[in-house]
C-alpha cells in the first residue's frame, strides 16, 4: 500500500525568513528515519543547515526557471525519492493558487496531500501591504494555515494588534505567530505547541512504515 507524502508549503517574499522557518521546522519535529524532500524555488541569504544537508534522509532540490515545478516534475520527484514529507519553499513572486491547482490535481492526490501552508513576512512592511486590498498578499493570507511575522522587535506600539485584526478579517482560522528575530523562530514554534512533534507523529510514522511493507 502506497502512503501519501505530506506537503508543507512555505511562501513569502525573498528575505522574509522562509529558509529560517524550514530550519526551525526540521529542528522541532524531524524524527529519526523520516525522509524529507525539500524543493527550493528560491534561496536568499540563508541555507538549509549543514547537518540537514549532510543527512542522507533529507533531499534538497533547487527548482529553476529552466526546470520549473510542473505536476509532471513533482510526481517524478515523489516517485523517485518516496518521501514521507515534502517541503516546498516557494518563489515569493509566484501565484500560490497556481501551485495549489498543481498539487490538488487528481494525479497528485494519489501520491501526496497538502498538510500545512505557512506564510512568512517581515512585520515592519506587512501593514503597508495590507492597506492595498488588491494586493498579491490577500490570496496568500486566505490559504495559509499559519502566518509567521518576523523581526517583530521593530514594530511600533499597537502595531501588532492592528496587524492581527487585519489578518483575522481576511482569514479568521489562521494561526498567527510573531518572532522578534530570525533566531527566535524555533523557540516561537516550540512554545506555540502547533507543530506536530510528539508521540502521535512517531506512531503515525511507524504505522506508515508497516503499511508500506
Amino acid at each position: 500500500m502506497e502512503i501519501k507524502s505530506d506537503i508543507e508549503i512555505v511562501t513569502g517574499v525573498l528575505g522574509s525568513g522562509k529558509t529560517s522557518l524550514i530550519n526551525a521546522l526540521l529542528n522541532v519535529n524531524l524524527i529519526p528515519k523520516e525522509k524529507v524532500l525539500i524543493l527550493q524555488e528560491e534561496t536568499g541569504g540563508r541555507e538549509i543547515e549543514k547537518r540537514f544537508r549532510q543527512n542522507s534522509n533529507i533531499i534538497i532540490r533547487n527548482i529553476s526557471a529552466e526546470e520549473p515545478l510542473t505536476k509532471e516534475y513533482f510526481k517524478y520527484l515523489v516517485n523517485l525519492h518516496h518521501p514521507h514529507r515534502v517541503i516546498i519553499e516557494m518563489d515569493g513572486t509566484k501565484n500560490l493558487e497556481e501551485m495549489l491547482k498543481i498539487l490538488n490535481g487528481s494525479e497528485m492526490k494519489k501520491v501526496s496531500k497538502i498538510s500545512t501552508i505557512y506564510y512568512v513576512a517581515e512585520a515592519q512592511n506587512f501593514e503597508n501591504y495590507l492597506k492595498n486590498k488588491d494586493s498579491f498578499l490577500i490570496p496568500l493570507l486566505t490559504y495559509s494555515n499559519l502566518i509567521l511575522l518576523t523581526k517583530c522587535v521593530l514594530l511600533r506600539k499597537g502595531q501588532w494588534e492592528n496587524i492581527k485584526l487585519a489578518i483575522e478579517d481576511i482569514n479568521p482560522k489562521a494561526f498567527m505567530l510573531r518572532a522578534d528575530s530570525m533566531g527566535s523562530i524555533e523557540r516561537v514554534l516550540q512554545e506555540s505547541h502547533l507543530i506536530d512533534r510528539g508521540i502521535l507523529k512517531k506512531l503515525r510514522f511507524k504505522l506508515n512504515k508497516i503499511l508500506c511493507i
